[in-house]
């Protein structure tokens, strides 16, 4: 869904009236509501990442009541747990046909073959806007 399209047009004055007019009474409510519709328009983009949106939603929301609810040594711990896993997501999609391509190549300029699998996939959309595919 494309900020300029008609869906749009249709979508964000329906979640407004729902926020605004029909969950104002609960925080709680108006928060999961914004979680639930922000899944769905990340889905009309491409439905296959959805998972992968809400894998790294869990895992930082769990580190999230982790932090505030440790030590200060465990909070730190799990703070950078929480990065290290949003990094190994960007990682993974951003560079792994990198690596894996060049690392196939310089073993094939000294003579070991190495076909690589690479993935074929778009990447999920926020993980970067400088590259095509």
């Amino acid at each position: 869904m494309l900020f300029n399209s008609f869906e749009f047009l249709i979508f964000l004055p329906t979640v407004f009236i729902l926020y605004w007019f029909i969950f104002n009474k609960s925080f709680k409510h108006q928060n999961l509501l914004i979680l639930l519709v922000s899944y769905f328009f990340y889905g009309w983009f491409d439905w296959r990442f959805v998972g992968l949106l809400i894998l790294s939603t869990v895992i930082d929301y769990s580190f999230g009541l982790l932090v505030a609810n440790g030590t200060e040594k465990k909070k730190r711990i799990y703070l950078w747990l929480s990065v290290a896993n949003n990094l190994v997501i960007l990682l993974f999609f951003k560079y792994y046909n990198f690596f894996t391509s060049e690392v196939a190549h310089g073993l094939n300029s000294i003579g070991l073959h190495f076909s690589p699998y690479l993935i074929k996939v778009v990447l999920p959309l926020g993980i970067s806007f400088n590259d095509c595919p």
